[in-house]
Order: structure tokens, then C-alpha cells, then sequence
């Protein structure tokens, strides 16, 4: 059970607060049941939940939880969807959102980002379609993410290309250290043929941007 002030997703209304537990006092509720009393963080409205709600509710990610989904985020595949039929789009990219997860989100987006790209390359304008529903995506993904993150909202696409960016630096580093050490071990007398790492250049890529 979920307490007062404590952060939820709950179905597609995104981040809420639960800001209170028990009768909310109204009129058009079941007086016989306990319920939790949500804020939308980016909205205006009150939503009263049953306690034994059948909407998907769970709590927000971690930070570190937030941090290990950005990292994993490249590795993440575009969906397959069918871009001729109009309605079965619609419901493809709704169905996208019935897992209330943020992997589920962030697919979505890339697949409607990539559909997007694409039509600019062919001379064509992007689907209203696709835009509608990444918009949507990208206002649920990043307002959890930047919940857990303690950033605004506007902040997280940043965060994340800076956090990606600093990821590959890393492991590019990483990589050419140990291909440095395999060449001393296999001829120690030999240098490190065009390949020169300086020590505050590693402690760098190795850095977030929020350090």
C-alpha cells in the first residue's frame, strides 16, 4: 500500500503524487471504499483511485534504476509497425503504451523518430500520426525520468545524449587501455603506435556531466 507523498505512475496519466489515503469526502466515489487521492505532477487534475485499483499503478524508478535504463537505451530496437493501414497504426502505437514501462516508451519514441526521419529523407512531411503519439511518449518517459533524475522535464533529453556520451568515452577509453596493455605485455619495448592517452584526458571521458 502506497503512503501520503509517496511518487506512483499510475495507467497514462504519468508521475503522481499521493497526496492523501482513505474517504476523499466526495460524492461520486464508493463511500465503502479507501482511496488513494493522486496529483498529476504535470497536470491539474485529482484522481481518485480505489486502493485495489485495477489501473496499473507502481512506483516511480530509482535514480539508480533511472541511470541503468539510460545506459541501456542504445541497445534498445524500434517496433515493427504498419505504416499503410491507418487504423491499425493507431492501435499499434497504443497498445505500445499498455506495459507502462519506460523501455515500452522509450521504443516507441525511437520508432516513431526513425519512421520520421525517414519520410524527411524522402521529401515528405512526418506523420501526424507518429508525431502525436512520440510527443506522448516522450512527456510520460521523460517525466519519470526526470523525477528520479531531480532534474525538470525539459532537461532529461539532454541529460540523457551528455550520460550516453560520457558512457562511450568511457568504454572507448577502456578499450584502447587494454589494447595498450595486450601490446606492452606481447613487446615492452615497443611504442604504442599513433595511440596516446594522457591521464587527465581518461578522468575526464570517465566523468558525468553533473560532476
Amino acid at each position: 500500500m502506497y503512503q501520503v507523498g509517496d511518487l506512483v505512475i499510475y495507467g497514462s496519466s504519468g508521475v503522481c503524487r499521493v497526496s492523501a489515503v482513505g474517504k476523499p469526502g466526495v460524492s461520486y466515489v464508493d463511500e465503502g471504499k479507501d482511496y488513494y487521492t493522486l496529483s498529476p505532477l504535470y497536470g491539474t487534475e485529482v484522481i481518485y483511485a480505489p486502493v485495489d485499483t485495477k489501473v496499473h499503478m507502481r512506483p516511480t524508478l530509482t535514480r539508480e534504476e533511472a541511470e541503468q535504463f539510460i545506459r541501456e537505451m542504445p541497445g534498445m530496437q524500434e517496433q515493427e509497425l504498419d505504416g499503410k493501414n491507418l487504423q491499425l497504426l493507431v492501435r499499434q502505437y497504443q497498445d505500445a503504451f499498455q506495459p507502462h514501462d519506460c523501455t515500452a516508451l522509450a521504443k516507441l519514441i525511437k520508432t516513431a523518430y526513425c519512421k520520421n526521419t525517414a519520410a524527411r529523407k524522402c521529401g515528405k512531411k512526418p506523420g501526424k500520426v507518429d508525431e502525436k503519439y512520440m510527443k506522448r511518449a516522450e512527456e510520460l518517459l521523460y517525466g519519470e525520468l526526470a523525477v528520479a533524475l531531480g532534474i525538470s522535464r525539459d532537461s532529461v533529453p539532454q541529460y540523457i545524449r551528455e550520460a550516453l556520451r560520457t558512457e562511450r568515452a568511457a568504454r572507448q577509453a577502456t578499450q584502447r587501455i587494454r589494447a595498450h596493455n595486450c601490446i606492452q605485455r606481447a613487446a615492452p619495448d615497443q611504442p604504442w603506435p599513433g595511440i596516446s592517452i594522457k591521464r587527465h584526458d581518461l578522468e575526464r571521458s570517465c566523468r558525468f556531466p553533473f560532476y
